[in-house]
């Protein structure tokens, strides 16, 4: 963890915002973010990779099928739980709407902060 620590605070492609600590009003844990940072090197090294999205996509890629396999025993037990305290019958949905002008998800930016309105923000 230490050496982890250590890269990511000799990252060339750091920012100053990557270390700073935000306070506000709410009872809020506003300095994950820096553990997360440690963390990503923490894997880019145990994974022997120098690059961090290289070494994400390599975790990722292996990660992903268990994943998969995973969600489908969810939604096969969920099924059975339906159908034994539901109803056998096939469960079904009713589109209510479509949208064809939907924003591209790689697009859409949100800020790192928001304001959250069923907290006490102020």
């Amino acid at each position: 963890m230490e050496a982890a620590f250590q890269t990511a605070t000799t990252n060339k492609d750091s920012e100053e915002a990557d270390w700073s600590v935000f306070f506000n009003r709410a009872l809020l844990n506003t300095f994950f973010f820096v553990s997360d940072y440690v963390m990503v090197h923490a894997v880019t090294q145990a994974l022997n990779e120098t690059d961090v999205n290289l070494a994400h996509e390599k975790l990722l890629g292996e990660l992903a099928p268990i994943a998969n396999n995973l969600s489908e025993f969810t939604f096969g037990f969920a099924k059975a739980i339906f159908q034994k305290y539901i109803g056998s019958e096939e469960l079904v949905m009713t589109v209510v709407a479509k949208f064809t002008d939907a924003p591209d998800i790689d697009n859409l930016r949100l800020p790192f902060y928001v304001e959250t309105p069923g907290l006490r923000n102020g």
